[in-house]
């Protein structure tokens, strides 16, 4: 696994003594140990709570102490055991800020896994941070420079990820509940209980009602308004990247504002197409407040709420597409669509993304198609220093996949 550390910016030769803390929820965290003892590599796992424990119970460290405690506890484990690599899933959750403040302090490597910038056949692994804290060159000029490339990568499709996925929340919260009496102290990023387990059930059932009431809505865009109409994929409501933007409090605040920007600013012929994340099928439902924003703003019939559409197509027919900075914001990029980001992420780039604000977007569009070379040039180099083939909730069945995860071959089809 220390393969894939080098090609991420890690030296194998350095990366000694890892600290595990949170991982994703499932056991990816417990056979990416696994694989990195086969290195010759020394390992250290804490649990925060019961669902860490459920899947990686033979960690040496189950942290039950009060939050105040945790950076010394930390600090501790760091010196003792020589740490020089930490490794984290959610670089925002309160227990990894500590732990980034002590790798900066320590002069030691963090190693950040998230949810891929590029979906669905990818996650993300950088040195330091990802999305906002990401050192990715912001300079196009970089990027143009590179060598020559291929206009594909090869990806190993993944195959019912989010199945596996619902099944392990639904596994973590449960058993994070049942567990809590045992660290009780923990303070988790969204509510801990038994019932954080009925949304991903919930989601699952909406996945297909929301399939079949929906079946002929893609129909009628295309064949009434192609390029007619603007796409904007929400986030996740508790999406920690929306969280740092400090112009947006929520989504319910983003929606508002795109909505209010759109009735005042639009071409009357345009319509605003809302899709709702997947990953946030189970917990929010967005009609009761797009009809009454519809209702004040005058956007009766002009507005359309849709949640499971199929993504590519709804991208290929859009004039353009509004994120704050959702990972949906490259594939729209790669269907050279005009793309304005309304937060940061690695792709906001001259010369690809909207440079002007929002209000002047409905109008100048079109004006703005992402520059091929440049997004070409950008998707191989980001693939190459981030991207990890694979899921986090279903193993590769390749040879070359280690922990379930491989490194992509050149030349990615989105």
């Amino acid at each position: 696994m220390l393969r894939h550390f080098f090609k991420l910016g890690f030296n194998p030769l350095g990366c000694k003594n890892i600290l595990l803390l949170q991982g994703p929820n499932g056991p990816f965290f417990k056979r990416l140990a696994e694989e990195i003892k086969k290195e010759g590599s020394f390992v250290v796992k804490v649990n925060l709570n019961g669902g860490d424990f459920f899947f990686y119970p033979g960690a040496q460290y189950n942290f039950k102490g009060q939050f105040n405690e945790w950076e010394n506890f930390l600090e501790n484990i760091i010196s003792t055991h020589k740490i020089d690599t930490v490794l984290i899933f959610g670089q925002n959750r309160i227990y990894h800020d500590i732990a980034r403040n002590l790798t900066q302090k320590h002069k030691i490597d963090l190693g950040v896994f998230e949810e891929g910038y590029i979906r669905p056949h990818y996650v993300t692994f950088e040195k330091g941070g990802v999305n906002l804290r990401s050192k990715l060159s912001k300079d196009p000029l970089f990027y143009l420079q590179q060598p020559a490339v291929s206009p594909l990568i090869i990806a190993t499709p993944v195959e019912h990820a989010f199945l596996a996925m619902a099944w392990c929340a639904s596994l973590y919260y449960l058993m994070a509940s049942l567990l809590k009496p045992f660290y009780k102290h923990y303070r988790h990023h969204r509510k801990l209980s038994l019932t954080e387990a009925l949304p991903w059930i919930k989601a699952i059932y909406r996945r297909y009602l929301y399939a079949f009431l929906e079946k002929n809505v893609l129909k009628r865009l295309i064949e009434s308004h192609d390029q007619a109409y603007f796409l904007v994929p929400l986030q996740v409501h508790n999406d920690a990247q929306i969280r740092e933007f400090d112009k947006l409090d929520d989504t319910e605040h983003f929606i508002k504002n795109t909505m209010y920007s759109f009735s005042k600013f639009a071409p009357k012929e345009n319509l605003l197409v809302l899709k709702h994340h997947p990953l946030d099928r189970g917990y929010r439902n967005y009609k009761n407040l797009i009809n009454d924003l519809s209702h004040r703003y005058k956007l009766t019939g002009r507005v359309i709420y849709v949640h499971d559409l199929h993504l590519p197509t709804l991208l290929k027919h859009a004039r353009g597409v509004i994120v704050i900075n959702s990972t949906s914001g490259m594939q729209a990029l790669h269907h050279q669509v005009p793309t304005i980001v309304l937060g940061d992420t690695p792709y906001n780039l001259r010369g690809l993304t909207y440079p002007k604000p929002l209000h002047q977007f409905w109008k100048e569009a079109h004006k703005y198609v992402p520059d091929p070379l440049l997004y070409q040039k950008f998707s191989v180099y980001l693939i190459e220093h981030t991207q990890l083939n694979g899921s986090f909730y279903t193993n590769l069945k390749t040879e070359k996949a280690i922990a379930g995860l491989e490194i992509p071959r050149p030349p990615l089809d989105l």
